[in-house]
């Protein structure tokens, strides 16, 4: 994460810092499966590559095919949770960092296993 310092002058004309801030945004993951159903064999938290990350930073989320035993599948990564704005169908997905972002892996019933 960067931190950038804001400068102004002071009444010498010297310049000096006068505060800071941070160009860092958030990646924020989520499903249209509930968070109590099981994805990969464990909990619902085994999406990947949510966090903070810089403008420009490469980001690579995963999400996995649900676990064996349940009858939904991994079809897109979507801008919506209706799975209508698809991004990619990849299950693992790398894009560059332009601002803050949800993104939702959509399941669908009896969906492809890659």
């Amino acid at each position: 994460m960067s931190i950038r310092t804001i400068y102004g002058f002071d009444e010498d004309g010297k310049k000096v810092p006068i505060g800071s801030y941070s160009d860092s945004v958030t990646v924020t993951l989520d499903s249209n499966i509930s968070t109590s159903y099981p994805l990969g064999g464990g909990p619902y938290t085994s999406l990947t590559g949510a966090g903070q990350y810089d403008i420009g930073d490469s980001c690579t989320i995963v999400a996995p095919q649900v676990a064996s035993g349940y009858p939904m599948y991994f079809t897109a990564w979507t801008s919506d949770s209706e799975g209508q704005s698809v991004v990619s169908s990849n299950r693992e997905y790398t894009f560059t960092v332009t601002g803050d972002i949800t993104l939702y892996a959509y399941y669908v019933s009896g969906g492809v296993i890659d």
